[in-house]
């Protein structure tokens, strides 16, 4: 799967969305993450990536596939740009302030950044 957005902890993910964590189970807390995100009107989702992390993202179905099928750069380059900007615009409309993020590079390595860009994650299970 290829995905673009913010690679980050459970816990993290909670404090930039301003909620507080349950006593739930990771699983449960990702659905949680998911819930709040559709009930506040916005697309972007929580996807697991690694124990107890998250990549905040939308997931890029219309170009992960490019080993089976023909995709030009214009067009690679255009949908990169579209899915940065709806991410851009949700982070916007649920108000998370991203001048300080924790990014989850690895399981226990969290980086900080100051208002990072989002990135291309690729994923196999």
């Amino acid at each position: 799967m290829l995905y673009i957005g913010y690679p980050v902890s459970i816990e993290e993910a909670y404090r930039l969305l301003g909620i507080t964590i349950k006593d739930k189970l990771y699983h449960d807390q990702i659905q949680y993450i998911n819930v709040y995100f559709k009930y506040k009107g916005v697309g972007i989702c929580a996807y697991p990536i690694g124990k107890y992390c998250v990549m905040l993202s939308y997931e890029c179905k219309e170009i992960e596939d490019v080993w089976n099928k023909h995709v030009s750069v214009t067009s690679f380059i255009t949908n990169l740009q579209t899915i940065n900007e709806k991410i851009k615009k949700d982070l916007e409309t649920l108000s998370v302030d991203m001048s300080i993020v924790y990014l989850s590079v690895v399981e226990g390595d969290e980086r900080i950044a100051n208002n990072p860009e989002p990135i291309v994650w690729n994923w196999t299970d």
